[in-house]
Order: structure tokens, then C-alpha cells, then sequence
């Protein structure tokens, strides 16, 4: 048989006691509350709205720079000993450190 108390202590015959904490009392939401969410409702629609009319959403990758791969594979070519490194060539391609490691990697 269970026993429940008020934080909600459950005990069983074959188990032992283990203790679940209610969620707080739900308030209903302030009146910023629902204009945030108002407005991510919003902006969400309108990405949506701009998704199916083919508009690109978020940071364009910097493989579609142009002229990019162009010079990306001339300067992989002078990457290496006696060459340029690595900090050298992404200063050079004007991206991160990181950027060029991952696509050198990839």
C-alpha cells in the first residue's frame, strides 16, 4: 500500500521510502512574461515565413565568401614547414583559427 504526505514521501511494502519534490505553485505568467513569448511566437513565424520563400536563416557559411575557395587553396598549398602556418593562413583568409582547422581536418 502507498502513503503519500505532503513532500510526497512514498513508501511500498517491497521497496524502500524514496522522496519526489513537487514543482512549485504555478503563477499565472506577468504581463512581460507574455509579451516575450508573444514576441518569440513572432519571430519564429517570420523565420518560418522566410524559410519557404527560400531566405537563408542564420550566418552564411564562410565557404560561400566569395572567391573563397579560390584562395583557400592557394594558401593550403604554402601551409607547412617552411610555409605559413596555420595562424598565419587564417589571419590571411581573414576567418578563425578554428574555422581553418576544421576545414583543413574535413
Amino acid at each position: 500500500m502507498y502513503r503519500l504526505t505532503q513532500m510526497i514521501l512514498l513508501e511500498h511494502e517491497t521497496t524502500s521510502a524514496f522522496r519526489i519534490d513537487l514543482p512549485p505553485k504555478m503563477e499565472p505568467p506577468t504581463e512581460s512574461e507574455l509579451r516575450a513569448s508573444w514576441l518569440q511566437e513572432l519571430v519564429r513565424a517570420g523565420m518560418e515565413w522566410a524559410r519557404l520563400r527560400g531566405k537563408r536563416i542564420g550566418r552564411p557559411k564562410v565557404t560561400e565568401r566569395e572567391g573563397f575557395l579560390q584562395r583557400f587553396e592557394a594558401v593550403v598549398e604554402r601551409v607547412g614547414p617552411g610555409g605559413l602556418s596555420r595562424r598565419q593562413a587564417a589571419r590571411e583568409l581573414a576567418i578563425g583559427y578554428a574555422t581553418l582547422k576544421r576545414l583543413l581536418d574535413a
